[in-house]
């Protein structure tokens, strides 16, 4: 009996290409066949509805491609709903801007507050030293400007 075998010495024929054209192509196809999980399906959501809340999608197109995000089975049909919206970076949390005026003004009224207590009964010991000090030295210690304070990092998206 006959059999026909690829030629392994020389240029690969057509039949070998058609052959790992398809093995190739299989393996992406499976690759994207992979089933989604819920959390992906969420996170797909969470997405479009930050770029809804940035003005590229409408309320109409928000609620139908969140519905086929939840009804998704694999990540490809996920990859599908984002495709023309563009990537969004993790969304970040800036702190405010500590001025240190409000701490100040705390520590200040706290202070005039314990040395009142101290002078009404009977300006002992200077025990409102130990608070003035635990407090103020950490104070001062925060107040210092350092190299990269106060800059706000902002979403790429």
């Amino acid at each position: 009996m006959g059999s026909i075998h690829a030629k392994s010495d020389g240029p690969p024929t057509r039949v070998a290409e058609v052959a790992q054209g398809r093995r190739a192509g299989a393996a992406s196809r499976a690759a994207t066949a992979v089933r989604a999980s819920d959390s992906e399906r969420a996170t797909v959501a969470d997405s479009l509805r930050r770029h809804a809340g940035a003005g590229r999608l409408d309320m109409e197109e928000l609620d139908e491609r969140v519905e086929r995000a939840l009804e998704a089975r694999t990540r490809a049909d996920l990859q599908l709903l984002l495709t023309d919206l563009p990537t969004m970076g993790t969304p970040t949390v800036s702190p405010a801007p500590n001025d240190g005026g409000n701490a100040w003004r705390s520590y200040l009224a706290v202070m005039v507050l314990l040395v009142g207590i101290w002078l009404f009964t009977g300006a002992g010991h200077p025990w409102p030293l130990y608070p003035a000090l635990g407090w103020g030295i950490p104070l001062l210690v925060a107040g210092r400007p350092t190299a990269g304070c106060g800059r706000r990092v902002m979403n790429a998206g």
